[in-house]
């Protein structure tokens, strides 16, 4: 798949399913609603929880009704599209009831699985969040996390990108007003630290739950307070260091509505999420939507003695320098390049005129949730190869 970030979002639902890697099912009648991921995903049950891990997408299905014990299915990323959605049953979760809202680690050869689920040695029965180690393919049996598990309510792990923050909901005392968001760390004893509540800029009087942490655990969520347009809004509060996040603000329409919205996940430049919005499918269905603006790199070459003329060749490289793009420099010396968030870059140039080469320079986006991004990069240029800088 590539999310190209100049295509609109409508666009990018009709790529989806007109390459999918098989017809959408009916869902009981066509999604309408923007941004749904319609039938290949979503049915007349509740879908949500989305999570990408290892070129799949999961999520957690439930049915309508009592006794109904939540599954993981899954559907694997193609060129093409997603693959039709599988129910996942090799994961370690069948002992616990009604288990899921999964979340993925890995380390090396090691996968660490973390879900919630309901722990029968309490009295209330209430939910807890546990953990299973996969190493040379074989799951062990889940455990429940003692260190962060109380006699109320734990729900909604999400582990951090490198493994050492997880970060959950429960409703335990002492909290901020009714279900709140907490973090603990992991030390080098590999055992958790006693939770904290994540404070008042993120936490209210009402529910936080579903929490997601990008690569620089800036944390998003869905919240019933921070002036919810209905129901839950997504959230995002920006990581500050020291285990501090700052002030919380919601996400725009579309991706809140009057309606629920839970669940969040990035993927690329792509929010996923959960919603019982209407026109859907059923009750809770995945949507997405660009989260994102746009990101350019617009580039200038000059001599400031002016006796160097700019005419050349710009080459724009991925992470793992294969060369992505190329652009021939005229006598303005401008260019520019439309980059993704979030992903890592390299560019060279050479002079036409002299044997001058400007050796590769690694550029790193970002994800701005509110604007556009325009990174500019001057090039000065003297008869020694030599590096630049850019801002």
């Amino acid at each position: 798949m590539n999310f190209s970030t100049g295509c609109k979002i409508i666009g990018i639902i009709s790529l989806f399913f007109a390459l999918s890697c098989s017809t959408p099912k009916p869902c009981g009648k066509e999604a309408s609603a923007y941004g749904n991921l319609d039938g290949v995903f979503n049915t007349k049950y509740n879908e949500f929880s989305p999570t990408f891990f290892e070129g799949k997408l999961y999520f957690t299905m439930k049915p309508i009704g009592k006794n109904k014990s939540e599954k993981i299915y899954a559907s694997t990323i193609k060129d093409t599209g997603f693959t039709v959605p599988v129910e996942i049953k090799d994961l370690p979760i069948k002992s616990i009831k009604n288990s899921g809202t999964i979340s993925f680690y890995k380390d090396g050869e090691i996968t660490e699985l973390f879900f919630a689920g309901t722990s029968l040695n309490k009295k209330n029965s209430n939910r807890d969040i546990f953990h299973a180690v996969k190493t040379k393919g074989k799951w062990s049996e889940p455990s429940s996390i003692s260190e962060i598990n109380s006699p109320n309510y734990e729900s909604y792990p999400f582990i951090s990108e490198d493994g050492n923050l997880l970060v959950f909901s429960s409703d335990r005392p002492g909290g901020v007003g009714g279900i709140d968001l907490y973090y603990s760390i992991k030390g080098k004893d590999g055992r958790w630290s006693l939770p904290k509540n994540m404070g008042k800029n993120v936490n209210t009087e009402e529910n936080e739950i579903s929490a997601f942490l990008d690569k620089n655990n800036n944390l998003y969520f869905a919240s019933k307070g921070h002036n919810s347009t209905g129901g839950y809004d997504i959230i995002k509060a920006e990581y500050i260091g020291n285990y501090t996040w700052g002030h919380s603000y919601k996400l725009p329409f579309p991706i809140n509505t009057e309606f629920d919205e839970t669940g969040p996940f990035i993927y690329k430049d792509f929010l996923f999420l959960a919603s019982n919005r209407k026109d859907g499918c059923g009750e809770r269905d995945l949507y997405f939507f660009k989260l994102c603006g746009d990101v350019t790199l617009e580039g200038t070459i000059s001599d400031p003695e002016n006796k160097i003329p700019p005419n050349g060749i710009v080459r724009l490289y991925d992470n793992n320098l294969k060369k992505i793009d190329s652009l021939n420099v005229g006598a303005s010396g401008k260019f520019n390049f439309d980059l993704e968030s979030n992903k890592e870059y390299y560019v060279d140039y050479i002079n036409n005129c002299l044997p001058l080469y400007i050796p590769l320079h690694k550029i790193e986006t970002h994800c701005n949730d509110t604007a556009n991004v325009k990174i500019t990069l001057p090039i000065k240029l003297t008869y020694k190869s030599t590096k630049f800088e850019f801002k």
